[in-house]
């Protein structure tokens, strides 16, 4: 966070001390709101982030990985957008074991990006994930537009496709090669 922003949410943030002061809320709901108002959540409310959406079938392996590597990228470059991604068919991946692909999130880790200790598993996409996102990306149209067109029928032609296809089809290294070239690709052009 620049120094700017800093000192704009400390500024944000004490507003919202004193108001509760005035308005004789008390120290313990003074102490509530600092609680929930923290330099982060200001920062955030500031800077207004978009909100990018990596789409794949498990959520586990492909759209993990893009959704790490482009936030790594996007705060480099100090970018206002962030990535979270879901799964269009959870039940798929049965023999997915943990939050993330082994192999993702070697590949990360490979590219220098650290994955947080309390890694969460994977999510279901579900239509509020699509209403709150700016940008939709499905990574591999093949696979994903008829799962969209079954499930999310009125959002199948609304989001993005990518041709990256799933482990079964195209090497581990191949595909999240080609996922690193889209999403350099990708924070070009925003």
């Amino acid at each position: 966070m620049s120094e700017a922003n800093t000192t704009l949410a400390l500024s944000i943030a004490a507003i919202a001390r004193v108001s509760l002061q005035i308005l004789g809320r008390g120290d313990r709901a003074l102490k509530t709101i600092c609680d929930i108002i923290t330099i982060a959540d200001c920062h955030n409310f500031l800077t207004m982030a978009h909100q990018i959406l990596f789409l794949c079938t498990g959520n586990y392996y492909r759209s993990r990985f893009s959704e790490y590597l482009f936030n790594a990228l996007a705060e480099e470059k100090e970018l206002d957008w962030r990535a979270d991604s879901r799964g269009l068919a959870l039940e798929r991946g049965v023999f997915n074991i943990g939050a993330i692909s082994f192999i993702a999130a070697l590949n990360l880790k490979q590219r220098g990006i650290i994955l947080p200790e309390n890694l969460r598993f994977p999510q279901s996409l579900q239509e509020e994930d699509l209403k709150q996102s700016d940008r939709i990306i499905a990574v591999d149209e093949s696979e994903h537009r008829p799962l969209m067109a079954e499930r999310f029928p009125a959002w199948e032609n609304k989001i993005e496709y990518w041709s990256v296809h799933d482990i079964d089809q195209t090497p581990p290294n191949s595909a999240l090669d080609s996922l690193e070239q889209q999403i350099y690709r990708l924070i070009e052009t925003i």
